[in-house]
């Protein structure tokens, strides 16, 4: 089983944005893809970007991607889908990573 796999239960574009309580951060650390139209997660206070959509290509990814270090990793692809998703929500709740939407 693919670590991609053992980390979700079932279940950023280029820039990724953070609220301190006053101000907004905004980190320019790329990542590998396009995470357009998704949603970001986190898995022990590590970033989890997934999938994505990519306006200039009309295509999309299942590509998993972990903020660790200061770079972004690639953890592999997404095994419950074909070609890509988008469009989703997730939510951490007692140190699981839910993903909520269409697959």
């Amino acid at each position: 089983m693919s670590q991609v796999s053992k980390m979700f239960k079932i279940l950023f574009s280029k820039f990724s944005f953070s609220y301190e309580g006053y101000t907004w951060a905004i980190s320019t650390v790329s990542s590998n893809y396009d995470h357009y139209a998704t949603s970001l997660g986190s898995i022990q206070n590590v970033p989890i970007a997934l999938g994505g959509y990519s306006p200039s290509t009309y295509s999309g990814n299942k590509h998993v991607e972990s903020l660790q270090g200061g770079s972004w990793k690639i953890m592999g692809d997404f095994p419950f889908v074909k070609s890509y998703i988008h469009s989703y929500s997730f939510v951490t709740f007692h140190g699981d990573l839910y993903l909520f939407g269409k697959i």
